[in-house]
């Protein structure tokens, strides 16, 4: 509280193992990919009193995530090879995997402008801007 001095010391910090083994595995909370959304929605045993998950994150499934001091940082390497992706997927119109797809250009209809995009009646999808056309696809590579 403020203008009070606590003798209190702050509990230790527990390692990734200690968090892992000795908390998330004893709770045994359910996967990220299996709940989806938050997790909330079905609290666990003991939640609130000596642990506060809901799930576990995918994160802990990469090989080095239970040696960092500080998990909840953002692991910028992942996020901007995966940014590139999605970027390099969309420009390159690879199929099944770029973000520019007949839901993407429905929503644009309910939610934006841009007529020049939406689906037509045919349901046929305009060539956007930002796609190349294979002749500058092979410039590209």
């Amino acid at each position: 509280m403020k203008g009070k001095i606590t003798k209190d010391i702050p509990p230790q910090s527990l390692t990734g193992e200690q968090v892992l083994y000795e908390r998330i595995r004893t709770v045994k909370p359910p996967k990220t990919s299996d709940v989806g959304g938050n997790g909330h929605e079905k609290k666990m045993d003991g939640y609130g009193n000596w642990h506060n998950w809901h799930k576990e994150s995918i994160s802990w499934e990469l090989s080095y995530w239970t040696d960092l001091t500080l998990r909840h940082n953002l692991d910028v390497m992942h996020i901007e090879k995966n940014v590139l992706d999605n970027i390099m997927y969309t420009v390159m119109n690879v199929k099944d995997k770029s973000k520019d797809n007949v839901r993407s250009r429905i929503d644009v209809s309910r939610f934006y402008g841009r007529p020049e995009l939406h689906v037509d009646d045919q349901g046929r999808v305009p060539f956007p801007i930002w796609r190349l056309p294979l002749k500058e696809k092979k410039k590209l590579l």
